[in-house]
């Protein structure tokens, strides 16, 4: 008797227990696993169109997004102007054709093209995807970087983060930046031609990006 009254009372707690695992389970599902409340589901928005065109927008178009090109009307002829060679000739006209080439980026979704000109969770949506991916990328690539530049032997302690003195004091780092009585970095590096031999008719034709491919 004394043993089952003994089983009885033991399945009580269990199950006492186990109400209270499944309240503090509801109460993580609606504040999420730091206690913050969650955000509510944006039915205007299709995440997962998001999540893929923002991911892919940081490798093809541009990896440092400016959230300015937001909110803009779409240009009446936005392939046009995302292709006018006038779009680099200042800062003003390069922000013009940013606008320009995230409509055209976004031409075959009419939906996400009307949400990028007004609708501003759109906007921070996309964002944030692009700059998650261009985070994710930038890490996988400092990772690879020694086998990236495995041709130039360079020691491996140069590449992680914190190594940033080692790098500038680096006679074939700073090689790979600057040209011979150079001491500023200009637009365009050493190491975007090859053989590190400036000629524009081979401006990124080296022999690392197809590696970062």
């Amino acid at each position: 008797q004394e043993k089952q009254q003994e089983l009885l009372n033991r399945n009580k707690r269990l199950h006492l227990r186990i109400s209270d695992l499944e309240s503090e389970l509801k109460l993580a599902k609606r504040t999420g696993t730091k206690g913050r409340p969650r955000k509510a589901v944006d039915s205007l928005l299709s995440h997962d169109k998001i999540v893929l065109y923002g991911k892919k927008y940081a490798i093809v178009v541009e990896p440092f997004i400016d959230s300015s090109i937001f909110m803009k009307p779409a240009p009446q002829d936005a392939t046009r102007a995302s292709r006018s060679d006038a779009r680099f000739s200042n800062f003003s006209e390069y922000k013009a054709g940013s606008i320009a080439e995230l409509y055209t980026y976004l031409s075959n979704e009419a939906e996400m093209k009307e949400q990028a000109s007004g609708y501003a969770p759109f906007c921070d949506a996309f964002v944030h995807e692009v700059r998650s991916e261009t985070s994710t990328a930038l890490h996988t690539i400092r990772s690879c970087a020694p086998v990236i530049f495995s041709d130039l032997n360079l020691p491996g302690e140069l590449w992680p983060l914190n190594a940033a003195t080692q790098r500038k004091e680096s006679i074939l780092v700073q090689s790979l930046l600057l040209f011979p009585e150079q001491e500023v970095p200009g637009i365009f590096l050493p190491i975007f031609y090859p053989g590190l031999v400036k000629d524009n008719n081979f401006l990124f034709m080296n022999e690392y990006l197809p590696k970062v491919r």
